[in-house]
């Protein structure tokens, strides 16, 4: 299934996707598919697997120069972060299954 870089994602469709075999961030309200840089990252997949499902923004650009996105964004973005979209019932128990296991 294709997947509309036009697309827009609430957080809680972007934190679903938290694993190695499919692993979305948000950076700058734009939606990354990951999955397939994993074994590319110079930094190593542990780093990208640290941030998988979450707002990467401020520990992207920490790292990254500009011409980082412009060299990987077009191929890597989905789409947007839906500004409407809040943490609901659905996160937090997503949450809580993973931090109290």
């Amino acid at each position: 299934m294709a997947i509309s870089p036009h697309a827009s994602y609430s957080l809680e469709d972007v934190a679903s996707h938290n694993q190695e075999n499919s692993l979305w961030v948000i950076i700058d309200d734009k939606i990354f598919d990951l999955t397939s840089y994993l074994d590319d990252h110079p930094g190593g997949k542990k780093v990208l697997l640290s941030v998988g499902g979450q707002d990467a923004t401020k520990k992207y650009h920490k790292y990254h120069r500009p011409a980082i996105m412009h060299k990987y964004g077009n191929d890597l973005c989905i789409g947007t972060l839906r500004r409407d979209s809040k943490p609901g019932k659905g996160l937090q128990k997503l949450f809580s299954s993973i931090f109290h296991r």
